[in-house]
């Protein structure tokens, strides 16, 4: 139902926010702070095992040349694993994470954000060949993992859609 589709949509775009800092006390990091703003429950929140929700970050230098990127999609439509993502993980009661959640034992990560809380994730960018940066951070959101559909549905019969909560660019000096 496209009115069902739309709210969900709506409601994920007003669930968060987005700020970056460049900590000069801490040459060569930049914070991301991703803040759980209107969702009122834990994001992401349901089938936190299957939801994907991940941060996309490209830092540029004054040249125009990426110096840090991550959690851009490949061209199949996958996360690539260094993504910061923020999801749950189950074990087998092993340490071995299960995607069949009928398999679960123990939870191996939870790393979600509460209700008006925020997390902080801190990017390393190298400290030389620039004085300005320009930081591009967005907070994406898809309801399963596109290589699991392809896996029942066949390789790109079917495009999961990405929607963007929240995004901010910033311009960063050195000095």
């Amino acid at each position: 139902d496209k009115i069902k589709s739309k709210m969900a949509e709506d409601r994920l775009k007003n669930a968060a926010s987005i700020s970056v800092n460049y900590n000069k006390t801490r040459p060569g990091q930049i914070d991301v702070q991703i803040k759980n703003t209107g969702a009122g429950h834990y994001l992401p929140t349901g089938l936190t095992h299957v939801r994907q929700m991940w941060l996309e970050i490209v830092v540029r230098d004054e040249q125009g040349k990426t110096v840090y990127s991550s959690g851009s999609l490949n061209k199949d439509g996958y996360i690539p694993e260094e993504a910061l993502i923020f999801n749950t993980v189950f074990g087998d009661g092993k340490g071995n994470p299960v995607s069949n959640i009928a398999k679960a034992r123990e939870v191996l990560s939870d790393k979600r954000i509460p209700p008006l809380e925020s997390i902080t994730e801190t990017v390393k960018v190298p400290q030389k060949g620039w004085k300005h940066l320009k930081v591009h951070v967005k907070l994406l959101y898809r309801s399963a993992p596109q290589k699991a559909l392809d896996t029942i549905m066949g390789r790109g019969k079917v495009q999961l859609p990405v929607i963007e909560m929240a995004k901010i660019e910033k311009n960063i000096a050195k000095e």
